[in-house]
């Protein structure tokens, strides 16, 4: 929470409730800017070595700049436990698991409190009988993995519904997604700033936006995006946050895992594989992500909603 340019951060556990001075709110915004620009400068990109070097150290130092204002004065309160962080402004777009401290810890982030509790209800909630199980994998064009991912993500949950090629347009998409268990898309994802509600999964025949989201009938329970930058969002007046995972939550999904910035190819495929398996294998969303980017750091990969 912020009152002025000071940020505070309310921590409660099952001990004690405490308000902790952090510091500077623009200083902290701003140096999640920079390493989430460090963190999108080496997406993927073939670099010379030395400024690859340079551009790890950047990244690096950055990470240790956000951690030491925003994690590290509440982290005597909160021990090794899990998070459960709800941001304000920026700091919603955080890449938590780049943190030194959040490396394999596992972490949920949420716009609201509110939205963290209806998210954690529908997530423990038993689905009601005439609503599927069934998982939805899809992968959009034009890129290399896609294909390739779908099939081994799908590989790993029984009777998976796969949408690739020309199968997989929007229309098809949202149909398979409705009151899926999970639904997985690999493609490309632009976010828009202006209207946050219009960024778009390049899918076969046309995009598939945040508005067509909010139109499901009974959204997926999970929604994992293996996608470049739609964990973004906008903040507006009253602190609240526009963009495709709070688009996805205001429509009923329970958990939503996106990327706040751009990700190679290569490392997003074994990071969503290694998730997918921590999931088969029954840990929650938050702890699966947290195991699957163990070894992939830094990472931009974040578990919006409930965990």
């Amino acid at each position: 929470m912020a009152a002025g340019d000071v940020l505070r951060a309310l921590v409660v556990t099952d001990r004690a409730t405490s308000v902790v001075v952090l510091g500077d709110r623009s200083t902290a915004e701003e140096t999640v800017r920079r390493l989430r620009a460090d963190l999108d400068a080496q997406a993927g990109r073939a670099m010379p070595a030395r400024l690859a070097a340079v551009v790890r150290a950047a990244t690096r130092q950055d990470a240790d700049r956000v951690g030491s204002m925003v994690l590290d004065p509440v982290l005597p309160l909160v021990g090794d436990r899990d998070l459960v962080v709800v941001p304000t402004g920026l700091l919603l777009t955080t890449p938590w698991h780049a943190l030194p401290a959040c490396a394999s810890r596992p972490v949920t982030v949420a716009p609201s409190v509110g939205v963290w509790l209806a998210a954690r209800r529908r997530l423990n909630a038993s689905r009601p009988a005439a609503e599927s199980a069934a998982v939805t994998v899809v992968a959009g064009p034009g890129i290399p993995r896609g294909e390739a991912e779908a099939r081994a993500v799908a590989s790993l949950h029984r009777g998976a519904v796969v949408l690739t090629g020309p199968e997989a347009t929007p229309a098809a998409a949202l149909a398979a997604m409705a009151g899926a268990r999970l639904a997985h898309i690999a493609a490309h994802g632009q976010h828009q700033t202006e209207n946050p509600l219009f960024s778009t999964l390049e899918l076969a025949g046309g995009p598939l936006m945040g508005y067509d989201v909010q139109e499901l009938r009974t959204a997926p329970r999970t929604v994992v995006l293996s996608c470049c930058d739609l964990g973004l969002t906008d903040v507006r007046h009253g602190d609240e946050a526009l963009g495709m995972p709070t688009a996805l939550l205001a429509a009923g999904t329970a958990t939503v895992v996106a990327s706040v910035s751009r990700v190679a190819d290569e490392a997003a495929t074994e990071i969503m594989v290694a998730y997918h398996r921590a999931v088969v294998a029954g840990r929650p969303p938050a702890a699966a992500l947290a195991e699957a980017v163990r070894g992939n750091q830094p990472s931009s990969f974040v578990c919006f909603g409930a965990g």
